[in-house]
């Protein structure tokens, strides 16, 4: 530590002299004290100039280079200052040190930074990080919350303004307008995952508190081998309410917490060169800001990607088993859900939680088409047939299982849906012929969706 003079550090005014010129608070070195301590450390150092400074050079020099060079590089430590805020005496660092660096002023008593002193701080999508707990705010700890492999994300809230206007019969008629906040919005969020099973002692994956979010209720099964969301148990009037929290870990502001979060519906596509991912869409009650998320399990190292290439089919229709590959497809969850809302007169309407619909499941299969005993053309043909006939709806259903990323592959994501309507395909006559056949999964008694990760 070469010198250090009196002056504001980032709103602390600091006391000290020279610690190695013998300088202190007598008037022989008061003056040199005073501007140099105040606005020069040492090259690269850190300078004490933000705000008024007693001495004309010192105000000058330190607001100039201490701004500019100060905040950018420097890093000086004090030892045994006085620190004073316009609050008080903060305290002695006698026996240890205040650091100063580029974010932050640090002593033994806490961080004594003003942020708007600070240089200007981009935030940068790239590193937020996101946490999922099947907990409440309070109750979230590493027993319940997961940090996410995430793909993409997106949240935004929106109040809704009403605009009164009127209309008289005057030459000079007031042109204008009552604008008042008639209601606030649910939160909308979107997340796009990655499906990676792996094995915890049993079956497990960084996206299990969604899908207990999608189901709407914590009853997932589990072994070493395997675990299966069997949305038999979905049947539940408002779903399991989830908390998420989109941290900026290398800022001091700027990180949000969603409450009360429901998943309105789930998306998984399965492109023949792409990696198995799904997309969550859903809404909260609230967002407010909480820079310190839960202490969670890091799922974020994970590198068991389902491929989709290997994906493949089984379909059943009409006690035929159908032998077909596929070139991509869909399978869609939608929950239907609603919020309640209260219109009340002189006050904003804001939701007031939610209750389920009645849940869809559809999706798309994609195909070339293939001639052949049981192969696609046989399929489409079939189809064709049972649309025609009056019992198309209770007679001719499908059992479809996919399995994306290969039946024999681990890891792979299982799809079995009981009882699927298939609809007429759409063609796609390029230089290869190809077909996509919509299907919509009858559910009932006996009859669920049920997906399984295998790991």
């Amino acid at each position: 530590m070469a010198s250090i003079g009196a002056g504001w550090v980032d709103g602390a005014w600091i006391e000290a002299g020279w610690t190695s010129g013998s300088w202190n608070a007598s008037s022989s070195g008061s003056a040199w004290g005073v501007s140099w301590g105040s606005s020069w450390v040492a090259p690269g150092g850190w300078t004490a100039s933000i705000g008024a400074i007693e001495d004309a050079w010192g105000d000058s020099w330190g607001e100039s280079w201490g701004a500019s060079w100060g905040h950018l590089f420097g890093t000086l430590s004090l030892t045994n200052v006085l620190v004073t805020t316009s609050t008080g005496t903060v305290g002695i660092a006698a026996s240890g040190s205040i650091s100063i660096t580029g974010t932050e002023i640090t002593t033994g008593v806490g961080i004594l930074t003003d942020p708007s002193y600070l240089p200007v701080q981009f935030y940068y999508k790239r590193n937020t990080s996101i946490y999922v707990s099947k907990a409440s705010n309070a109750l979230a700890d590493a027993s319940n919350t997961v940090k996410l492999t995430v793909k993409d994300f997106s949240y935004n809230q929106n109040s809704r303004v009403d605009r009164v206007s009127r209309d008289t019969l005057s030459s000079t008629q007031a042109r204008t307008i009552s604008p008042y906040v008639e209601s606030v919005t649910p939160v909308t969020f979107n997340i796009v995952t990655y499906v990676l099973p792996l094995v915890d002692t049993n079956v497990t994956s960084p996206e299990e508190n969604l899908w207990i979010g999608l189901m709407g209720v914590d009853s997932l099964t589990s072994s070493p081998t395997n675990s299966t969301i069997d949305f038999a148990n979905g049947n539940v009037s408002e779903l399991q309410n989830l908390t998420l929290w989109f941290d900026q870990a290398t800022r001091l502001q700027g990180t949000y917490r969603l409450d009360n979060c429901i998943i309105d519906s789930a998306e998984l596509s399965f492109d023949i060169n792409g990696i198995a991912e799904i997309s969550w869409s859903g809404r909260a009650l609230s967002i407010v800001e909480d820079n310190t998320p839960p202490a969670a399990t890091d799922r974020t190292a994970l590198t068991n990607y389902i491929k989709n290439r290997p994906s493949t089919i089984s379909l059943n229709m009409n006690s035929v088993n159908y032998l077909l590959a596929l070139t991509g497809g869909s399978i869609k969850f939608d929950n239907k859900n609603t919020f309640y809302g209260r219109n009340r007169l002189g006050q904003t309407t804001v939701a007031e939680g939610h209750f389920t619909g009645n849940r869809e499941v559809s999706g798309e299969l994609d195909f070339y088409m293939k001639s052949g005993t049981y192969r696609t053309v046989e399929l489409f043909n079939e189809i064709l047939d049972n649309a025609a006939n009056t019992d198309y709806e209770t007679t001719h259903l499908a059992l479809i299982t996919i399995d994306v990323g290969g039946v024999a592959n681990t890891p792979r994501i299982t799809f079995t849906i009981p009882q699927a309507l298939l609809e007429i395909g759409n063609q796609d006559f390029g230089e290869l012929y190809k077909v996509s056949v919509p299907f919509s999964a009858k559910e009932e008694t006996g009859n669920y969706i049920s997906v399984t990760y295998t790991a």
